[in-house]
């Protein structure tokens, strides 16, 4: 006679909470930070930045990190999927980043979804 193990009942948060409350947590964060760091001081300080200096640094990091992470994208995609060429890969990864300025799970929702078009 066999056994069958019974599920713990899943507890689900409400969809309000789950909409709401990392609006309230960033409020918070930010009411926090404001708190302790005049406002002022801090345009004052992103008028001051050196953005030259910012952009020169962060666009080739950021070419350099899409075109490896492409790579690495396209390596496990082949093995565990479906063939893919490089050049294929690259515009979807680079779109699923534009995607995850929205939030990180559309982004990679929106490449789950292109592979499952594959």
């Amino acid at each position: 006679m066999t056994v069958e193990p019974v599920a713990a009942p899943v507890r689900r948060i409400p969809r309000a909470i789950q909409v709401v409350a990392p609006w309230l947590l960033t409020i918070a964060i930010f009411a926090f930070l404001f708190a302790h760091i005049p406002v002022a001081r801090v345009i004052d300080s992103l008028r001051s930045a050196r953005w030259g200096w910012y952009l020169a640094l962060m666009l080739p990091y950021s070419i350099a990190y899409l075109l490896l992470d492409a790579l690495a994208v396209t390596y496990v995609v082949r093995r565990f999927h479906a063939r893919v060429g490089y050049a294929e890969i690259l515009p979807v990864r680079a779109v699923s980043y534009v995607l995850s300025l929205v939030n990180t799970n559309v982004g990679q929702g929106g490449l789950a979804i292109w592979l499952n078009r594959k």
